[in-house]
Order: structure tokens, then sequence, then C-alpha cells
């Protein structure tokens, strides 16, 4: 089963096309761990991306680089944001994508 068709069950994500943060921190033990048991966004066994220690390790520098730069972070309400992987063969057509914002003057990322 592809990853795609694991994160939309409804069964274990309920509402699963809404970004809800909530769903892993609220709610019963038990479900919090069959949720998690179903996560696999760098697949599993002899097939898994050999790159996730490496995704891993970056997203860590970045957020880390970000936090201690920048002050006051703020993101702009732009709705329900769907994410779109174009490696895969089912995709919403309609949904809006993730976009960049700019920066705000005065801070700078380098």
């Amino acid at each position: 089963m592809s990853s795609y068709m694991m994160h939309r069950n409804e069964h274990v994500f309920p509402d699963p096309t809404t970004f809800d943060p909530d769903r892993w921190i609220s709610g019963d033990p038990e479900v919090i761990k069959l949720r998690e048991k179903n996560l696999v966004p760098f697949s599993r066994g002899q097939r898994m991306c050999i790159g996730q220690n490496l995704a891993m390790c970056e997203i860590y520098v970045t957020l880390g680089t970000l936090f201690r730069r920048f002050e006051h972070l703020t993101a702009p309400d732009v709705g329900p944001l769907t994410y779109v992987d174009y490696f895969i063969i089912h995709h919403p057509d309609d949904s809006q994508k993730l976009r960049v914002s700019a920066l705000v003057p005065g801070n700078t990322l380098a």
C-alpha cells in the first residue's frame, strides 16, 4: 500500500485532508499510537528512503537556524493548505499550493 493511501485512511486519520496538528497531542494515547504506526513519510522496510537521516538532520538544522536568527516569526493566514506530492499519480487538482511569502524588512537569512 502506498503512503498516500495510508495517510488518507479515515479510520486512522479522521478528516485526513485537513491540517490538524492537534490530532497528535490530544485524545486517547492508544489512538495516537495507532496514528504514529501508520505515519510512514519515508516508507519502511528494505525500500525505505536512504536519505531519511539526512533529511531529518536538515530539518532540525534549518528550524534551529530560523528560531535562532529571528525573534518574531509569524505566518500569514492563507487558509487550509494541501501538500501535493508530484511523485504519485493521486493528488487533488483544485488544492491550494504551499507558497513562500516575502521576508519582513530588516530580517535576512544571511
